[in-house]
Order: C-alpha cells, then structure tokens, then sequence
C-alpha cells in the first residue's frame, strides 16, 4: 500500500489557510476550519494504522505457514531428489516471507511517520490559532485606540464649538440692544438682518452634520447680507443639478459658507469692478460635488499664502474633514485651482455617498 494521505492533508491543509488569508474570516471560521483538515487526517491516520496491521499479521501468518511447510519438506524417510526440490522451494518461501515482512514493516514506518505528521499539523494549527487570536487583539486594540483618538478629537472640536458660541452670543445681545436703539429705518432693518443671520448660524453651529439644502439656505442668507458691502457690481451665479437631492446630502455644517466667506475675503472685497461669485453642485460618480469659485485675486502659493492657514475658518474645516476622513472609507476631499479662463479661485468639495457625520 502506498501512503498517499498526508500529502492530501497537507493539500486540504494548504487550501484551507490561504481560503481563510484571502478571505479575512474570523478566528471562530479558522478553527472550525482546522477542526475539518484534523478530522480528515485523523480518519486517514486510523485508515494507515488499520492497514499496517493487517499486513504485519499476513506476513506473521505466512511465516507460520513457511515454518508448518518447512517441517513437513524436511522429512528424512522422502527420496533424496524430492528433499532437494523441497529445499529449492523452501528457498523461495523465505525469500517471498522476508519480502513480505520488511513491505509490513515498511508500511508501518509509514504510518508512524503519518502519525507523526498529523500531530505536527495539530501542533502548527495550534500555534497558527494562538498568534491569530494574539494578532486579532492587538489589532482590535489598535483599532480601539484609534477610534478613542477620533471620538477625543471630535470631542475637542465640538468644545471649540461651543466656546466660539460663546462671541455670537455676546454680539447677538448687544445688536438686539443696538436695535432697541435704532432711531434710523435703514439701520433698524440692517441690524434686525444680522441678528437673524447670526440666529442661522448659530442653530447651524449646533449640528455636526447638516442637510445640503439647510447649508445652502444659510448661504443665501449670508450673501443677502454680504451684497449690500460689495455694492451693485457684486452677483451671485448659482448652479445647481436637479438630479441632486439636498436633502439628502449630508456634509459637516458650516463648510461651503466657509469657502463663500473666504472667497468674499480673500478675493473680491479688494477687487475693484465687477465681482462674480458662483456656487454649482453637481451629481458625481459616488458622491457629489459642491464648487464654489470667484474672480477675484487668485491663489498663490508662492507668494507665502497658504490655503490650510488663512484663518480660524478653514483650519476648522481641514480639521473636521480629517477627523470625519477617520471614521469613513470614502474621504471627503477639498480641491482648490486657479481658474484658467478667469481670474480667481474654484474650491471644490467632494462628498461621498452615505459620508457619516457622527
């Protein structure tokens, strides 16, 4: 008999763990695996053992024989020329029962030496298991660690909100003051515009996550306010995909009037003439996109500005779409290019499908 069953071992064996590696599965699957590849070995084994058992008592049994026939042929009172032929075969049973027993024994070489090899398998699916479930800790563990650090970073965000609430608040009492004020129509209405504006943002400033179409409106507002400062030459293009449902875009609150503002600041409040500003959102594969460009000044690098520190506004953007990068597998994205058939900036923000805020 030819022992063939541990290279099938080692076949399923090798199956099983490169099945298990490319497949991620869980330690619970990979010893459920395991206990299948020893449960195959073990019936093989017994299989091999059972085998060589039987074949060292054939070869005990032929060699009773040999030694029943051996007596019988070595009968002195036979003829002479029968004695030698008796002896000739006596010869060739010997050989045929040496033959026999060193196949059995053999044989049982080889089943020990499959024995041997499925308690190796067992010994390395054991070791196999404990550096899994060790690995598998260390990476929870890290993982923890790193979703403590997340939560404690929008933790600290979230502190910053509420202490930047603190100026609105003081300002929104003094321009209610103001306006108990106020002898002027004109200045009355202005400053009854900027507490609503400020009203806006704050209950904007409460959210960690706002609708497109609540950011949006906060937007429009802001702009109404803003336009009386730049003057009449200041207009406003809006595009917006009708195939886009804002209210069911998700972004972190406070992200396109941070871009609006920063375009306003940055690029047409010190521009002389026209000043144009547009809004667009698009449907994108996998997401959509909100753009907001100008043609204003332009961004240059070069010249020492620096988009990621030009103010409180934007350091607290960056900061929010890293912290929320973490905790999604699609990443929100910020692009900002120098408009080539224009002066001015275009920022543009990509949000993911299903982006979770909190």
């Amino acid at each position: 008999m030819q022992l063939i069953g541990v290279e099938v071992v080692l076949f399923i064996f090798a199956v099983n763990l490169t099945f298990i590696i490319l497949t991620e599965m869980k330690i619970v699957n990979y010893l459920i695996g395991i206990l299948f590849v020893l449960f195959i070995a073990y019936l093989i084994s017994l299989g091999c053992s059972f085998d060589a058992k039987d074949e060292m008592k054939d070869a005990e049994a032929s060699l009773k024989e040999l030694s029943e026939a051996a007596a019988m042929m070595t009968d002195p009172d036979l003829p002479l020329g029968e004695q030698i032929q008796n002896r000739k075969l006596m010869l060739v049973f010997n050989k045929l029962a040496e033959v026999n027993i060193e196949q059995a024994r053999h044989n049982a070489r080889d089943a020990r030496r499959y024995q041997l090899t499925v308690i190796s398998l067992c010994i390395a699916s054991l070791l196999i298991f404990i550096t899994l479930v060790v690995f598998g800790k260390i990476r929870n563990r890290q993982h923890a660690i790193v979703q403590e650090e997340q939560q404690l970073r929008i933790s600290v965000l979230r502190l910053q909100n509420i202490r930047n609430r603190i100026t609105p608040h003081f300002i929104f009492n003094e321009l209610n003051r103001a306006i108990s004020h106020a002898n002027d129509a004109e200045q009355y209405r202005e400053l009854q515009e900027l507490v609503k504006l400020l009203r806006f943002s704050l209950q904007l400033n409460e959210k960690l996550g706002v609708t497109l179409k609540e950011e949006l409106d906060f937007v429009r507002y802001y702009l109404d306010v803003e336009r009386k400062r730049l003057g009449p030459d200041f207009e406003v293009e809006w595009m917006l995909d009708e195939s886009v449902d804002p209210e069911k875009v998700l972004l972190p609150a406070m992200f396109i009037q941070i871009l609006v503002e920063n375009a306003i600041k940055h690029g047409l409040s010190l521009k002389e003439g026209e000043k144009r500003l547009r809004i667009c959102v698009s449907r994108q594969t996998g997401g959509t996109r909100v753009c907001v460009s100008d043609n204003g000044l332009g961004y240059y690098p070069a010249h020492g500005q620096n988009l990621y520190n030009t103010g409180t506004g934007l350091k607290m953007l960056y900061q929010t779409a890293d912290v929320l990068n973490g905790m999604n597998k699609e990443k929100l994205t910020v692009t900002v290019d120098n408009r080539k058939e224009d002066c001015g900036t275009e920022v543009c923000i990509f949000i993911p499908a299903n982006y979770k805020i909190e």
